[in-house]
């Protein structure tokens, strides 16, 4: 086409290898971010015809570095009318002010005119007409020329006129996988479940966006959900075609029912990012889009016909309206998507030119578009490799990470940059925004002169400009400012509002404020600003001003229901019921299932004195959102009912105070008692409930007022508190309201002889899969004595409810109270828990009440499973982790190594983190963020080695936990009240219970509050099958045992002792964690306190030394000697001295009553599961041993214990004692006789050795 450009695609090698050229140094100065250097040799590079293509875009990077792209005004003219193939380059860079700028109304006449040059040009790819008519399109709509906009939305030839339906839920991306029932429903008569468990069906708006692109935010009003949409698209005959769809979130695609298009990867992509082959029939063809979105403001997607140039296919129409069509029932083919061409090239280019770094950034910037991070910081990560101080590429690498959401990383690449190129914009832009958030000003006034300096001034510095001024309270100045502003950039909506307010306020002058939007909306289209405007002259009593300005609105924009909402809300403030109803209605027509919109036509019947249909809207708009308590209080004001709560029999707190026989208290040491404790739970169909407490508390003594001068009345999150009284009832019977703060209340001069009265409620706001079920622990026994406790339970008739009282026979009063079952379960005067050493947790023992809607464990299992499986996905840092763990594919590895090599890695590299703020509930983060913060909760670390494990081809799972520290009846009916999370992984056919956030834990050790904890094991893509609740045995994990050999030597009345110790399992990590951070020294004084609270006289350690302490392996061992002063005693001519062992078995303390009320929790008191001491004694020089004590063997149920003496010579004695258990608890029948084991030990423990 070109010579120059002849000669640069024949003759690059030659010419590259030939010289050093213009272009290689400037990148050489780039690398060394010598900026004005490398723009120099640009310049002189893009004369040269080798080097120009990639001179020239090398320069708009360089620009753009600079923040002075939008002075490059001659693209059209330099490059895409001279380079023979422009396209790649053209849609790499898209969106750079130098190129085509971001969507709007165009910032500079280039732009529109290179949108004008592709719309004409035969040689462009289709995807870039097609953008190219969107973008002029959407330059015509904001220059408010809607008509002239239409004409370019109409040659995109994106399919249009769909039907939709939804919304379904999405928690954590989890929508995708699933089948709502769409895909094989296309009648229109079929019915769905939405995420509210709301019938929904095919809806078919009355008016839909042509402006290229289908959102279905008009139709559906959630951020996070999945949708459908469906087409009944005609073709003209049979016909091969591409079909392309871009989208912003996960996307599948079926024609004809046949899946062409999956792509799982929430995704804001560019026009056919996803194309494909296929085949449309003559006649009529069904095309199915799943759409799935996560806190997406606007989801939408473009679906395109085109040929092989990917041009729209003449003649193919959609439809919304149902016909036959021909259903594929052969299997599922593996079709393969094509790339965009632009991917294509760039990705050949590198390939040719692997030092080229501008290719690199391109193909990342291709990549960007459609979010494809992974692939974008993959191929800058290899441009690095090459360049790794090139702030290029760092600025490039910075702008995916924030695409990511990796904010880690991010402030490393930044901190970077600012190290290499501090004068560079970006750093300086930083700096000028923590100096403003620090309120560092005249720090922020020396560095914004300085970018004024060196990079000129834009609307970023006048922003900064005014913003400085107003802190430093210079108004005179900041007007000015202002004003130069507006004459400068009168198209800034932004400015066009400070300037409307300054002419308003301070000028005073309202005609020439309202002109300032005038002005503005003459060739400029903003919604918020025609909404401002329209409320402006609302204010000013120009209501029929602002009633046409809202009619030229849903005029403009005809398919977007909030237009219509507005005008019904304003007419019917101004009492016109009809007209109110008629836009609102409009609103419907588009979204029927808009909660918001069905409450309003509610509202405008009630007000019509039309009973019957408000019900009906009010009903309506609870299906699609239950949680709106004031359309429950709405709905029974209609039938003349109070609140519904109010049904339940109210409280006379009065009597139940005059009642009230303190005498009678069983208990009053807590200071406190209670007169009445009662919970009143309503669950509303649909699934709102709410929750009201009751609470009468008598103070007795200054230990209650201490408890209850400063109270928490306790909600969650997603709960909002309604307190009605809390108060405090004298001596005197005068009351006096507490202090109150949101749910904190502070009682000044409360006293012993005072009752307290907390009435208040909870409102529940819950959504997605459980939202309409509930469930709830409620404790009526504690070591706190209670007159009454009552717990009322409202539940739609013929709601099934589930509910088991442990510990305690009550069975519950039911009755029907309207169209409600009411359960009711009341205790008296029970007597107070007992306190005893060891005993079990209130929920094993106390009365206690758990009800749940949920029909099962399974339920929770596979929610769960949705919920994190898609957590687990391999991003870009797994693969590479993955990669460096197991570097050797044909090596051979069993199961249990590779599974080792993985929890060593997560043990060495990723710590621990509880943080709240950065937990997310029970959705874990996605395995990548763990790896690159190296932090994470129980969950993030589990999911982490599940995601792993998967790769390497181990089947593994979640597992929820609930820590035996919460009891064994802690959990009894389906509810998510689970503490804990761990991985399960079956290693070479054994199972194996891994937990990861003890990082000096051995490979499959166990916590001691894991074992016989409560648990449920999550569905994963490897691990199937029904799940339900049980309690953690782990018949594989690595013992918890500790081996210690010691060495006696009498010396005079002292002893001389050499110890070694080994400790094996859980309690190997105790060890470490004590020591691996201490020196030597520190370490001997530690060890020194630890020995010497087994003996009665002084002690001095020394020789203190570790094996395996920096290592997380099975055991860890360590030596010591101590010498022990006076502890031989002499009778007559014998020396007798007992010996004292380190590891305690048995031990009284806890154990001094005949009888107990509660089992003793066991495995509070041990931790291990086995104990070996070999005790080897040598008598002085010239003694022998005598009178040694007789060896024993001693058990109880699992417990074994035995000790053994040995004498293998006149004076030198071998004791072997062992002691193993399981660690069960110990019933209270059971208790004397584990008593008298306990005794047994002691007294064998306590002999005597002699030597004379």
């Amino acid at each position: 086409m070109k010579k120059f450009l002849t000669l640069f695609f024949l003759g690059f090698t030659s010419t590259m290898v030939a010289q050093q050229s213009n272009y290689e140094m400037a990148w050489k100065a780039l690398s060394e971010n010598k900026r004005s250097e490398a723009a120099s040799l640009l310049s002189a590079a893009e004369k040269e015809p080798a080097s120009f293509p990639d001179a020239y875009i090398s320069k708009i990077y360089l620009a753009t570095y600079n923040g002075k792209e939008k002075g490059i005004t001659d693209f059209n003219t330099a490059f895409y009318s001279v380079v023979d193939n422009p396209y790649p380059y053209i849609y790499a860079l898209w969106l750079n002010q130098a190129v085509m700028g971001p969507t709007g109304k165009k910032a500079a006449d280039h732009q529109v005119k290179l949108a004008e040059l592709l719309i004409k040009d035969e040689k462009a790819p289709g995807t870039l007409v097609g953008s190219a008519n969107y973008q002029k399109g959407m330059h015509m709509l904001f220059s408010n020329e809607f008509e002239k906009a239409q004409l370019y939305y109409d040659a995109i030839g994106n399919i249009r006129n769909w039907q939709y339906t939804g919304p379904f839920e999405n928690l954590s991306e989890s929508g995708f996988y699933k089948n709502y029932g769409p895909p094989d429903h296309a009648e229109p008569n079929a019915v769905f479940t939405s995420l509210t468990n709301a019938p929904v069906k095919w809806i078919t708006p009355t008016a839909e966006i042509k402006d290229g692109w289908t959102p279905v935010c008009y139709q559906f009003n959630n951020q996070t959900a999945v949708v459908y949409a469906q087409n009944f698209i005609s073709s003209e005959s049979d016909q091969k075609v591409l079909c392309n769809i871009g989208a912003s979130g996960s996307v599948k695609v079926w024609i004809n029912d046949e899946l062409l298009i999956s792509e799982s990867t929430e995704r804001v992509t560019e026009m056919d990012t996803y194309s494909v082959e296929c085949e449309l029939k003559k006649g009529t063809n069904r095309v199915l889009i799943q759409l799935g979105f996560s806190n997406s403001t606007y989801p939408n997607f473009n679906l395109r016909f085109t040929d092989n140039r990917l041009r729209p296919i003449p003649n193919i129409k959609g439809s919304a309206t149902y016909a036959a069509y021909p259903k594929v029932n052969s299997p599922a083919k593996q079709l393969k998507t094509i790339l965009p061409f632009a991917e294509t090239f760039f990705t050949d280019r590198i390939s040719k030119q692997p030092s080229n770094l501008v290719n690199y950034l391109l193909l990342a910037d291709v990549y960007l578009r459609n979010k494809k991070v992974i692939e974008a910081r993959n191929i800058l990560t290899k441009a690095m490799e090459q360049a790794p101080g090139n702030c290029l590429l760092k600025m490039k690498m910075a702008e995916v990470l924030i695409k990511e959401s990796n904010r880690t990383l991010l402030l490393e690449e930044l901190e970077k940059i600012k190290q290499a190129d501090p004068e560079s914009l970006v750093v300086l832009d930083i700096d000028i925004k923590e100096m403003y958030d620090n309120q560092k000003y005249e720090d922020m006034e020396v560095a914004l002169r300085k970018r004024i300096s060196l990079f000129g001034e834009d609307e970023t510095t006048t922003g900064y400009k005014i913003l400085l001024l107003v802190q430093e309270k210079k108004y005179e100045e900041m007007m000015k400012e202002a004003e130069k502003a507006y004459e400068k950039y009168p198209e800034n909506a932004k400015i066009v509002e400070m300037m409307y307010s300054i002419k308003k306020e301070v000028y005073k002058d309202h005609k020439a404020a309202l002109k300032v939007y005038e002005t503005y909306m003459k060739h400029n289209f903003d919604y918020g600003v025609y909404e401002t405007y329209a409320g402006i002259l609302a204010d000013q009593s120009s209501k029929e001003k602002a009633l046409d300005a809202r009619k030229k609105l849903v005029d403009a924009l005809p398919y977007y229901p909030n237009g219509y909402y507005n005008l019904s809300k304003y007419h019917y403030t101004v009492k016109q019921y009809d007209q109110a109803e008629t836009f609102v209605q409009k609103a419907l027509s588009i979204a029927p299932y808009n909660e918001n919109f069905w409450e309003q036509l509610g509202d405008i019947y009630s007000e019509k004195q039309n009973k019957a249909s408000a019900m009906d809207a009010y009903n309506q708009s609870l299906k699609y959102d239950p949680n709106q308590y004031s359309i429950l209080n709405k709905i029974r004001k209609l039938n003349g009912q109070s609140e519904l709560y109010k049904s339940i029999p109210q409280v006379d707190v009065a009597r139940l105070i005059k009642d009230d026989v303190l005498a009678e208290a069983k208990n009053t040491d807590y200071g406190y008692y209670y007169i009445l404790d009662q919970k009143d739970v309503i669950l509303y169909p649909g699934g709102a409930n709410e929750e009201y407490y009751t609470v009468i508390i008598r103070i007795t003594n200054e230990k209650g007022v201490d408890q209850y001068k400063e109270s928490t009345l306790g909600y969650n999150n997603n709960q909002n508190i309604l307190v009605e009284k809390a108060e405090v009832i004298k001596k005197n019977q005068s009351k006096i309201e507490g202090e109150r703060n949101g749910s904190q209340v502070v009682f000044t001069n409360l006293e012993a002889g005072d009752i307290l009265v907390f009435k208040y409620r909870l409102q529940r706001f819950a959504y997605g899969r459980f939202a309409n079920e509930y469930w709830d622990k409620y404790y009526f026994g504690s070591q706190i004595y209670a007159s009454t406790t009552r717990y009322n339970l409202l539940v739609p008739a013929g709601q099934p409810v589930s509910y088991v009282f442990s510990n305690a026979k009550v069975t519950p009063v039911i009755k029907d109270v309207e169209n409600f079952k009411w359960y009711s379960w009341e205790m008296n005067k029970i007597t107070p828990l007992k306190n005893e050493p060891l005993m079990p947790v209130y929920a094993d023992i106390s009365e206690v009440l758990h009800v749940s809607t949920i029909p099962s464990w399974n339920d929770i299992a596979s929610w769960y499973s949705d919920v994190c499986n898609n957590k687990a996905e391999e991003d870009f840092e797994i693969i590479a982790l993955y990669k460096k763990l197991f570097p050797d594919p044909e090596k051979k590895m069993t199961q249990y190594q590779k599974a080792r090599v993985i929890y060593d890695y997560i043990q060495s590299n990723i710590r621990y983190s509880s943080v709240s703020f950065r937990q997310s509930a029970y959705v874990p983060q996605r395995a990548s963020a763990t790896l690159t913060t190296r932090l994470g909760d129980c969950k993030d670390l589990s999911s982490l080695f599940v995601t792993l494990a998967h790769m390497a081809g181990i089947n593994a799972q979640m597992v929820l936990v609930d820590t035996r520290g919460n009891g064994q009846k802690d959990i009894i009916l389906p509810g998510i009240e689970f503490n804990h999370c761990i991985a399960k992984a079956q290693l070479d056919d054994k199972n194996y219970y891994i937990e990861l956030t003890d990082n000096y834990l051995p490979f499959t050790s166990l916590p001691n509050n894991l074992i016989g904890s409560i648990i449920l094991e999550i569905p994963s893509k490897r691990v199937s099958g029904k799940s339900d609740l049980q309690l953690l045995v782990s018949d594989h994990r690595s013992r918890d045992m500790v081996k210690r050999v010691m060495d006696i030597k009498p010396v005079g009345i002292d002893l001389q002792v050499q110890v070694k110790v080994s400790k094996f399992g859980n309690l190997s990590s105790g060890i470490r964690n004590t020591y691996i951070n201490l020196d030597n020294d520190k370490q001997v004084q530690e060890m020194e306190k630890t020995v010497a609270s087994g003996y009665k006289n002084n002690i001095k350690l020394d020789q203190l030394s570790f094996t395996g302490l920096d290592q997380v392996n099975d055991s860890i061992s360590y030596t010591y000697q101590l010498k022990v002063k006076n502890e031989v005693s002499e009778i007559g001519s014998l020396n007798t001295f007992r010996v004292t062992y380190p590891d305690v078995v048995a031990s009284l303390d806890n154990f001094t009553s005949d009888e107990r009320s509660y089992p003793v929790e066991y495995w509070t008191y041990e931790d291990g599961d086995l104990y070996e001491t070999i005790v080897n004694i040598t008598a002085p020089a010239g003694k022998k041993f005598v009178e040694l004590p007789t060896s024993e063997n001693l058990q109880f149920k699992d417990m074994n214990f035995s000790i053994k003496y040995t004498l293998k010579s006149p004076g030198k004695l071998m004791i072997t004692r062992r002691y193993s258990c399981k660690r069960q608890n110990i019933s209270p029948a059971d208790y004397p006789a584990f008593k008298s084991f306990f005794e047994k030990i002691v007294r064998a423990e306590q002999k005597f050795i002699a030597y004379k």
